[in-house]
Parts: structure tokens; sequence; C-alpha cells
């Protein structure tokens, strides 16, 4: 059987709610094998987002999923990485949130949960509420990372009415306040609050929180909750403001000085290079574009519609920095919307190489190490997955069609030195697990 059947057989198992369990044992499961299939229970909704975390004390990547229809309660699940049992669920309200968290020294995680205008703090094994606080308005983005430098992570989150006004940061074990930052109020059409927070805990000494404020502006906080710079990424005037973030801050040792700055990038296509101590802007550079033009050369639309799509590129998923030459420094790998994945680096400004790929891409290339040492690129989209080499952008493997993959995950489900790839189909509501023929990248 090769990897495509396998992987139509592990839809139809789980269209059939049934589970693959991995079959124990010291060996690899060879690439395209089937680990476990899951569909989520139809009371659970939609699935909307997976992420892995270490809940259980078998050693294996384990999965938080929140799932629900759109503006009704939710349902956040815990799975054991192992076979996909579910090890707990908890109802939350709309718009909700939920991200793991360590909340000591020890290997497993907790999870924090956010439910309308409510912190949780919950078990992972258990699901049990270790924790519970209430914020001023809806509680809306939450993001972990070490803030303070102790060793443990800290939840940052937006909450507010109308619009996220706030910023807070509390701790992950008792959920207890430590700072609020205010928004200024929105003054235009376009203005929306606080947004996309994220921490970047490993860069130095520098600013560790980050947040959009008002679509077009960046602003770095300091571990106490002070601003350390705020700079307007572009333009937010006219019919569609260009200059809107559309991800969170990654960060990039592009000149191999060992000190990370950091890369953003806009609605129009645009890649920033930022200074992280001062936000000044280091270098740009717009991608993608090609179909924008297309599309204006061949429609009548209004002029300033058209000179926008003229001008402007491709935004991108998300970033990924990797050391891909011999010179210092690393270069950075993303997939624009128009489904090319690229190699850039920002010391020469050159693209090292470019990659067709079939299929939209809502989440950054995931790294990895093939068997033989060569550093790769697995992108997913809705009708493939795709290994790239991270050298040359040739394609090593795919793990062929995929009917709907809206996301996927790399972890160590199974035993063995490979890790398997987490394929998550939002519209069937299907989990599957499968082998892969590739490692971690070393840290």
């Amino acid at each position: 059987m090769n990897r495509f059947s396998v992987l139509l057989t592990a839809l139809l198992l789980a269209a059939n709610g049934e589970a693959a369990a991995e079959a124990p044992g010291a060996d690899d499961v060879s690439a395209g094998a089937l680990v476990w299939a899951r569909r989520l229970p139809p009371e659970a909704g939609r699935p909307r987002d997976v992420s892995t975390a270490r809940l259980t004390s078998e050693e294996r990547t384990d999965l938080i999923v929140l799932a629900g229809d759109r503006n009704r309660p939710m349902t956040l699940l815990a799975l054991r990485g192992r076979d996909g049992t579910e090890l707990w669920r908890r109802r939350l309200d709309a718009r909700a949130a939920a991200v793991p968290a360590r909340r000591g020294p020890g290997p497993l995680d907790a999870v924090v949960a956010a439910s309308g205008d409510t912190l949780l703090a919950l078990d992972g094994l258990t699901g049990k509420v270790l924790a519970r606080t209430s914020l001023p308005g809806t509680v809306g983005e939450l993001a972990v990372g070490d803030v303070t430098g102790d060793g443990r992570d800290e939840i940052v989150c937006t909450s507010g009415g109308a619009y996220d006004d706030a910023l807070v940061c509390r701790r992950s074990d008792d959920l207890s306040e430590l700072w609020r930052v205010s928004c200024p109020e929105p003054r235009g059409r376009f203005d929306d609050g606080f947004r996309m927070p994220s921490v970047l805990s490993d860069t130095g000494q520098g600013p560790r929180v980050f947040v959009r404020q008002h679509r077009t502006r960046l602003v770095a906080l300091g571990s106490s909750g002070d601003i350390v710079w705020s700079t307007v990424l572009g333009d937010k005037s006219g019919m569609v403001p260009t200059g809107t973030a559309v991800t969170c801050p990654a960060a990039v040792d592009a000149d191999g000085a060992g000190h990370d700055d950091l890369v953003v990038g806009t609605l129009d296509g645009t890649l920033l290079l930022l200074d992280r101590d001062s936000g000044a802007a280091l270098a740009s550079r717009v991608f993608g574009g090609t179909e924008h033009r297309r599309i204006a050369q061949r429609r009548r639309l209004p002029r300033a519609l058209k000179r926008l799509l003229m001008e402007s590129g491709e935004p991108a998923s998300g970033y990924a920095a990797l050391d891909l030459d011999p010179a210092p420094g690393e270069e950075l790998v993303f997939t624009t919307a128009d489904g090319e994945t690229h190699a850039y680096s920002v010391r020469t400004d050159s693209l090292l190489w470019r990659m067709k790929v079939l299929g939209n891409v809502e989440y950054a290339p995931l790294p990895a190490t093939t068997a033989d040492g060569r550093r790769c690129l697995v992108v997913a989209t809705t009708e493939r997955i795709y290994y790239l080499d991270a050298a040359t952008g040739g394609e090593l493997d795919a793990a062929g069609p995929v009917d709907g993959c809206s996301r996927l995950l790399l972890g160590r489900f199974a035993a063995g030195a490979h890790v398997q790839a987490v394929l998550l189909d939002s519209n069937e509501g299907v989990l599957s697990v499968v082998g892969t023929s590739l490692i971690p990248v070393a840290p």
C-alpha cells in the first residue's frame, strides 16, 4: 500500500468514527504509514485550531484542539498523542482561545484557556481548573512565553469591549496580574485596538512582548510592561490599509552577530526587517504581486484599486529562520499567498530560491531534518503536503494529495527517532497522524 492509499485509509477510518492506534515497538513508523486517525465528536463542532503540548508522562506529543461553530459556544479537547484518545473536554464561550503553558520546572504543560471574560489555567492531564480569574471585558487573543526570564511561562492576552483596549500579562500558575497596558482610543475606521500579541523570550535582553496596535503599528514592551518602542509599519489610508501587520514578529539573526532582529509581514506583501532594540526599519522588500498584476490588467477596476494591485505583493503567512548557506547569519523561509515558497537572504537582499506549490497555504513552513542530515521544509496546503530541500527548494518527497488539509504540525507520537505529521481537516472534522522520514531540527 503506497502512502497516498494510507492517507485515504486514514480519512475513511476517521469518517467512520474509528481510530487506528500505533503498534507498540521501538521502530519508527514508516513514511506515509498511518499512526492513528480520529473524527472529532459531532457535538464539538468544526475544529478551529490544533496545537501540540506535553500533557502526559509518556514522553510523547499530545494535542489540544479547539472546535466550534462561528459565534457559538466552543469545545476544548485534549487528546492523547499516542492513539488520539480523549483525555478531557471543556465547554467554552464563543470567541474562545487556548494555549499550552509551562507553570513550573517540570516537563509537562498546563493549558490556559480564555472563555468570555474568564481566564482559566487547566491541568493538562485531567482538565481540572487550577486557577481562574476574570478580566474587564471579553478576552481576545492569547500568547504565551517567558516574559520575566524566570524559566516559567507568562500569559499575555488582549481584552476589552467594543475593541481590545487592553494588553494584560499574568502569571501562568495563579493567573495573578503582573502588568496592564491600555490602548489609545481608535481615531479612524481602520483602527481596531490591540491584536496579535506575541512573546519572544529567547532573543537576548531587549523587548519580549509585541502587539499590533490599530492594524498598522507595532508596539514592543519590556518584561515589566514598559513600552520600549512603537513604530508604524505602513500606510493605513485609502481603500485597503496596506501597512496592516498580518504576521506576528519572528526573530532572525540576519548578520550572524548573535543578536536577533525582527521580521514582520504586511498585507501588501512587504517583508520588514526591524531593529529589535529600537523598532527602526533596517530593510524591506515586496514579494509576490504576479497574480495581483494579472487581475489588474484583465479587469476594469477603479484607478486607486488598480494602482494598489499593480504595486503590492502577496502577504506571507509566517516566517522561519534557518542558516542555509556558509556565510554568517540566518536566512528567511516563507510562503506567500500566491503559493510560492521563498528562501531569502536579508543580509544580501537576494532570493536564494523559490518554489511554486499547489493549494492555499495558511501557515509558515515547518523546518525539519532528513535522515541523511539535510535541512527540510514542510509546507502544508489544501491540496498537498510538500517536503522541500531547504538549500535548493527542490521537492524531496510529498505526502500526496490531501483533500482539505487546513493545518499541519510535527511531533513525536510514536516510538523512534522520527517525527510524525498531524493533518487537520477542518471541513470534515478529521485529525490524522502519519509517519514521516524526518527528525526535528536541533535547537
